[in-house]
């Protein structure tokens, strides 16, 4: 990791730089060159997903050691318990590579030090003027491994993350004012790039971790269905095994009897297996991998669960389901978790309710490539001022609920390109309904159906009907006309205002990135770009964070759901 060749370090500015003289139209080129190159640089990370961003670091920091004529770029990040190991690095051919099982901070303290400190470290013609303390790093570059060296912090927000170190090995170097500028932009798109990743990840882990929760509580529900369904065979093992122990303690024993008793015994066992392995193959640890999987055959799993459960708790529970439906490309763990999380939903509504203890799941093919299914309950509903926040994390009308069942279902069905939505019955009760693409063959992943093919529900509302009143609140509460916001300004804050009512625009209808483009002039990718670009400003600025939600809670409430 350690690129140095001469060393030298201030907070922020460079000590005993020297550039060497360059014709005015050459450093004019170089900077123009730079320049293309930086942007870029700025334009890939705004369009790579954030799964993508560590194969483009690479990739750029090829590009921009060739530019500058440098040997080695190197990225370094720091981990959970502080540790500083390179993540990214590319060298030309006859280059030493670091070692990335290496801790920074054990063979280079001193430069990691200064990481740490958010120092920005120079060196020229190394081994010369390397500070007394940084001992380890002068007997590196005695071996020959380094003659110049620079290092600028990697952050997100006011956050040292890690460094961006360049180096020449061959030959020293003298770093100019220009480049040092120029290198200290290309960390900050680095920065934010590794900010966004890391951002992600943390997302996916949360997630996987509420889920992980929600389905040690469906375990719980299921350990008492497990032991209901296995009672039964296990009850007739134990009454054939005596019989058979009586019929063989006879004089004269009836064979016939005894071997049908053992017939009963084996059927019986076989079948218990079978409870096991169904139930056990629900909750098989690996990969969330997606096959081909028959709707009617996955709706008889939680039939069976569900029927028992329901039989316990007096209530009536029934199946409309055609008898053959098209294939899903699915994780049938994760849908059969879903749904049997809204089947158990309903059961608890109607078991706090005085009507009919009635609960109904219901599939239908809609159309050529979409499944329907319905669960529909008589218990209490919902309560209108609940329905906006029904999928939020965390809410909840329950006095020992989470708050994360709804929202992890909502996760999953979405992750497999469908759509969720509630709504009250006429009477009493309420219907959580949900749209599955089906299996497209040649097809191999699953693509979320545009919105404007989606059923208008209760708790849906238009894009059409949306977008005034959001551009009305966003032009309001940054003082901007409607021209300025549809308008191709770049000024900070029309651009931030235009990019929040997209953001929001997003939020409220589940609008497709095309036809909100179309709604402001834009295409797809800027759209995308100003929904990451405010999600990662309420990641980092909680204010913000406020200001959106009560803009938002502004719009839904002069929205008629």
């Amino acid at each position: 990791m350690f690129m140095a060749a001469r060393f030298g370090s201030t907070k922020d500015r460079p000590v005993a730089v020297r550039s060497r003289p360059r014709s005015d139209t050459r450093s004019e080129a170089a900077a123009e060159k730079f320049e293309e190159l930086l942007a870029g640089l700025s334009g890939t990370f705004i369009r790579t997903a954030a799964e993508n961003i560590d194969d483009q670091i690479e990739l750029w920091l090829r590009r921009i050691v060739l530019s500058l004529g440098l040997d080695r770029g190197t990225v370094s990040q720091f981990d959970g318990d502080g540790g500083l190991y390179v993540t990214h690095q590319w060298a030309r051919n006859g280059i030493a590579m670091a070692d990335r099982r290496g801790d920074v901070t054990k063979y280079f303290p001193w430069l990691a030090d200064k990481i740490t400190s958010g120092e920005l470290v120079i060196f020229s013609n190394l081994p010369y003027r390397l500070p007394a303390k940084a001992v380890n790093e002068r007997d590196f570059v005695r071996l020959g491994k380094l003659r110049a060296h620079l290092t600028v912090p990697l952050k997100v927000g006011e956050s040292i993350i890690g460094g961006l170190s360049f180096a020449t090995v061959l030959h020293g170097r003298s770093w100019s004012k220009k480049e040092i500028r120029r290198l200290k932009l290309v960390a900050e798109v680095f920065g934010n790039a590794l900010g966004r990743e890391r951002a992600f990840a943390e997302h996916r882990r949360l997630e996987q971790d509420l889920r992980k929760m929600e389905g040690v509580a469906l375990v719980g529900e299921l350990a008492i269905v497990l032991e209901h369904e296995l009672r039964q065979p296990l009850t007739a093992i134990l009454v054939n095994a005596e019989t058979a122990h009586d019929l063989a303690a006879q004089e004269n024993p009836d064979f016939v009897e005894i071997r049908d008793a053992l017939a009963d015994i084996i059927r019986d066992d076989a079948r218990a297996d079978e409870i096991i392995s169904n139930v056990r193959a629900m909750f098989r640890r690996g990969e969330a991998k997606r096959s081909s999987v028959d709707i009617n055959d996955l709706l008889s799993d939680v039939d069976r669960i569900a029927t028992t459960s329901a039989r316990m708790k007096g209530i009536s529970f029934s199946m409309e389901v055609p008898e053959s439906l098209p294939s899903v490309l699915c994780n049938r763990t994760q849908l059969t978790q879903a749904i049997l999380n809204l089947v158990f939903n309903a059961f608890d509504s109607v078991c706090d309710s005085d009507a009919p203890r009635e609960v109904r799941l219901s599939a239908a093919q809609i159309a050529p490539d979409r499944v329907r299914l319905s669960v529909r309950d008589r218990g209490k509903g919902i309560d209108p001022k609940a329905m906006p926040r029904l999928f939020e994390p965390f809410f909840t009308t329950k006095a020992t609920g989470m708050g994360m069942g709804l929202p992890i279902v909502r996760s999953i069905i979405e992750n497999h390109g469908g759509r969720i939505w509630a709504g009250q019955n006429h009477g009493s009760g309420a219907t959580f309904e949900l749209e599955l693409p089906l299996e497209v063959k040649g097809q191999p992943a699953i693509s979320p159906p545009d919105a404007s093919c989606l059923p208008p529900v209760a708790n849906a509302v238009t894009l059409d009907a949306a977008s005034p009143i959001i551009v009305r609140e966003v032009c309001s509460e940054f003082r901007l006309t409607r021209e300025q916001l549809f308008s191709k300004s770049r000024v900070a804050r029309i651009a931030f205002g235009r990019m929040l009512a997209i953001y929001l625009c997003r939020l409220v209808t589940k609008a497709s990135l095309a036809r909100i483009g179309d709604t402001f002039h834009r295409d797809h990718t800027t759209v995308l770009y100003a929904i990451r670009r405010i999600e990662s400003t309420m990641m980092h600025r909680p204010m913000f964070q406020e200001a959106v939600r009560a803009i938002s809670e502004r719009v839904k409430g002069r929205l008629v759901f």
